[in-house]
C-alpha cells in the first residue's frame, strides 16, 4: 500500500511555476466535504501523463479533509481564501486545522477515480463514524460515465419573481429543464441519503432498509456522472450488509448518524434536549439531520422517496431547495444543494434552536424563517423534482392507473411522498421506474 503523504495547500511560487511549467491542471476544485480546496499536486493534462503515474493503471483522486471531526474550526471563525497566480488556484484554509484538503483534478469526463478519504470523509465499502483515520478507499473504475458535458455551468437566475410560469405551470417548467444540459457538475459532490433504521415513538418499531428505499439509491448510480458524484448512506445501523445495498456496497459510503457527532462545533453542541428529537414518521429528526450533514460537509441531501431522473450537474454550480408545490413563499427541501458552512446553512442551524419542534417546522418553516432574514438561495419550481405536485396531485405511486405511465421527460427527480407501506403493483409508476433504473444499471455493468 503506497503511503499517505499529507501536503499543505500552501504551495510556494517555485513549485507553482514548476507546476504550472509541466502544463499540470491546477483547476479550482471543491471536494466532497463542500468548500473550495487548494489542488496541491495537480493532474496532468495530457492522457499520456495520467497514464504514466504510479500506482494503479487508473488515475487517483487524492483528497485529504481540512477538518477532522470534533476539531472543526469555532462556530465564528472563518476561512481564509488564497489564491496562487502561477497555477490558477484558489485555496480555503481554516486556521484551526493541522492539515488541508488536497483533490487532484481529474483531466477529463472518463477519468475514473480511487478515493483517499480522512477524518469527516469516510471509507468507501465500509462502515464507520466520525474521526476515523486517514486510509486509502479503492473504488473499482466506473462502468458507466453517464456521458456527462464537461464545461462551466452558470447559475440558473430564475425566482417567482422573475420567471412566474415556471413556478405555476408545469409544462412550462418541464419544457425549461428539457432546455438544460445533462451537465456533469462543476466540481466534485456528495450527495447524502438517510434511512433511520428504528423509527422514534413508544415501541421504537424497525423500518428494514428494502425495495423502495433501494431504489433511490439504485437511480443514483445510473443516473449522475460518478468520475465527480458520490454517495453517502447515512442510517442509525450498520446497513452495509443488506441484500439490497449489497450490489454497490463497494461504490458508495456508509455512515452511522450520531447527531450528538454531528452537532459538534454547532450552536446546537450543548442542547442535546434539541438534537436528540424523533418521531414516528422521522420527518423532525429528518429536518435535523439535512440542516447539520449540509454545515458540516455540503453537498447534494435527497429523500429516499426521491427519484433521480437525470444528473442534476445542471444545477449544481448554486445552492438551492424547491417551491412548495406552486405556493410562493414555501420552500421544501426533499431535494437541496448547500455548500459546507454556508449562511444559509448556518441559518438553518439558529434556525433549529429558535423555533418550537413540530411535524414541518424544522424544514418548511425553518426554510421561510431563513428567507425572511434575508439570507437567500435560489429556489426551483416544484415542478423540476416532483411535477406531480401540480400535474396530478391525486396520483398513486404505487398501484397501476392511467397516470402512470407519465413519466414527465425533463424532470430531475420523481417524488412518491411516503407511503411506505403500501404494496408495489405491477404497472405502477414505481415499478416503471424501477424496471427502467435497473436496465440501465444493468448496462453499466451493475448487478441490480
Amino acid at each position: 500500500m503506497p503511503a499517505v503523504t499529507f501536503m499543505s495547500c500552501r504551495r510556494s511560487r517555485s513549485a507553482s511555476r514548476t507546476a504550472a511549467a509541466c502544463g499540470c491542471g491546477g483547476r479550482p476544485e471543491r471536494c466532497g466535504s463542500g468548500p473550495i480546496r487548494a489542488c496541491s499536486t495537480p493532474m496532468p493534462r495530457s492522457s499520456a501523463s495520467l497514464s504514466a503515474a504510479p500506482g494503479p493503471t487508473f488515475a487517483r483522486r487524492c483528497i485529504v479533509t481540512s477538518c477532522c471531526r470534533g476539531k472543526r474550526a469555532r462556530w465564528s471563525e472563518t476561512a481564509s481564501r488564497r489564491v496562487d497566480r502561477h497555477a490558477g488556484i484558489t485555496g480555503r484554509i481554516k486556521r484551526s486545522c493541522r492539515i488541508s484538503c488536497i483533490e487532484r483534478a481529474t483531466s477529463s469526463p472518463t477519468t475514473p477515480a480511487a478515493s483517499w478519504v480522512c477524518g469527516a470523509n469516510a471509507i468507501a465499502g465500509s462502515t464507520i463514524t466520525s474521526g476515523s483515520t486517514c486510509r486509502p478507499a479503492s473504488m473499482p473504475e466506473p462502468v458507466c460515465r453517464n456521458r456527462c458535458r464537461h464545461w462551466p455551468v452558470d447559475p440558473i437566475a430564475i425566482s417567482p419573481q422573475t420567471h412566474y410560469e415556471l413556478y405555476h405551470d408545469w409544462r412550462k417548467a418541464l419544457a425549461f429543464c428539457r432546455a438544460l444540459p445533462d451537465a456533469s457538475p462543476p466540481m466534485p459532490v456528495t450527495f447524502h441519503m438517510f434511512w433511520r433504521q428504528r423509527v422514534g415513538g413508544v415501541w421504537r418499531r424497525v423500518r428494514p432498509f428494502g425495495r423502495k428505499q433501494a431504489l433511490p439509491m439504485k437511480a443514483f448510480f445510473a443516473t449522475q456522472d460518478l468520475s465527480r458524484c458520490s454517495l453517502t448512506l447515512w442510517s442509525d445501523e450498520d446497513l452495509s450488509a443488506n441484500e439490497w445495498i449489497r450490489p454497490f456496497a463497494e461504490h458508495l459510503t456508509f455512515r452511522l448518524y450520531r447527531p450528538d457527532v454531528e452537532a459538534r462545533g454547532t450552536p446546537l453542541e450543548a442542547m442535546p434536549a434539541i438534537y436528540r428529537q424523533q418521531d414516528r414518521r422521522v420527518w423532525r429528526d429528518g429536518d435535523l439531520f439535512r440542516a447539520l450533514v449540509l454545515h458540516n460537509y455540503g453537498g447534494v441531501y435527497v429523500d429516499m422517496d426521491m427519484v433521480l431522473l437525470r444528473s442534476l450537474g445542471a444545477l449544481l454550480s448554486q445552492e438551492f431547495v424547491y417551491q412548495w408545490e406552486n405556493y410562493d413563499g414555501a420552500y421544501n427541501g426533499a431535494l437541496m444543494h448547500l455548500w459546507k458552512g454556508s449562511d444559509f446553512a448556518r441559518e438553518l442551524i439558529h434556525g433549529i434552536i429558535e423555533i418550537r419542534p413540530g411535524d414541518s417546522n424544522w424544514g418548511r418553516a425553518n426554510f421561510r424563517r431563513a428567507f425572511d432574514r434575508g439570507v437567500r438561495i435560489t429556489v426551483f419550481p416544484s415542478s423540476f423534482f416532483d411535477t406531480e405536485w401540480q400535474a396530478d396531485l391525486h396520483f398513486e405511486p404505487f398501484k397501476k392507473t392511467p397516470g402512470s405511465a407519465a413519466l414527465y421527460d425533463g424532470a430531475f427527480a420523481w417524488h412518491w411522498h411516503n407511503r411506505w407501506d403500501q404494496p408495489i403493483q405491477a404497472g405502477s409508476k414505481f415499478q416503471r421506474l424501477e424496471a427502467r433504473t435497473d436496465q440501465k444499471l444493468i448496462q453499466m455493468g451493475f448487478t441490480a
